[in-house]
């Protein structure tokens, strides 16, 4: 998984770009696998997930998604590491967390794409995992956050803020750790929200984590709905409640 920022002139015509704004991410996730068919080649294939927007950054976002199976031939010059005789690592020492998280974006709404009014999202995530492998764990949790734009006026300007402002999700989150870096994806449904309604939208999550400090953490997400449209980009802090099994 990879995140790249690039800057680039979006006003002088715009027209001639896909990606709005002076921010990019490109997101690139992919499974390969290689298969020894001599001593010195192996047969390989994958699949890859490639995404291009500015996270929900800016407008307009005009963000595009590519799949791209892959096959590969690999040589060897030297001698090819014995693998088999690797010893196994064994069962790691595993814990149930409670992972609580402080998020916060900046956006711009759809229907205002062109004017250059930001809104502020910001927001709490309670998830409970349970660590399954050495490195894979699944948790399910809550997402509460709180849209300043929801309740925007018709001409894009901020409006009164109530509770029509928050959004209540219920997500299914499963992560894969390696060491301190963890890579993060979510799968899930907007129970209370106001321009979608309850238990109609499924939202998504797909980000990276760092343990800065013990059970401290940082990260950044990019938070979507229908698996391509970007909402915005998720920056947050986490801190995790473990029991060790």
């Amino acid at each position: 998984m990879a995140f790249n920022w690039q800057k680039y002139d979006s006003i002088t015509n715009p027209k001639n770009y896909v990606i709005g704004g002076g921010i990019t991410v490109h997101l690139n996730i992919g499974l390969n696998a290689t298969y020894p068919i001599t001593k010195n080649l192996d047969l390989g294939a994958g699949l890859s997930f490639i995404h291009f927007s500015n996270g929900g950054f800016e407008r307009p976002n005009r963000g595009f998604n590519i799949y791209a199976p892959s096959a590969e031939l690999k040589y060897h010059f030297g001698e090819r590491p014995n693998v088999r005789n690797t010893k196994s690592p064994g069962r790691l020492e595993r814990s149930n967390d409670l992972y609580l998280m402080l998020g916060y974006g900046d956006y711009q709404m759809n229907e205002h794409e062109l004017d250059t009014n930001y809104f502020a999202v910001a927001g709490i995530s309670a998830i409970y995992f349970t660590q399954l492998s050495n490195a894979f764990r699944l948790g399910y949790g809550t997402d509460l956050n709180y849209w300043m734009g929801l309740t925007a006026n018709p001409d894009g300007t901020m409006g009164q803020r109530n509770f029509d402002n928050l959004t209540v999700g219920f997500i299914l989150q499963p992560e894969f750790v390696i060491s301190k870096l963890t890579l993060v994806s979510g799968f899930g449904i907007y129970a209370i929200h106001l321009n979608y309604g309850n238990f109609k939208q499924t939202y998504q999550r797909l980000g990276v984590r760092f343990d800065v400090y013990e059970n401290l953490s940082l990260g950044i997400n990019v938070r979507s709905i229908n698996f391509m449209l970007a909402e915005f980009l998720e920056f947050n802090m986490g801190y995790r409640f473990r029991w060790f099994k």
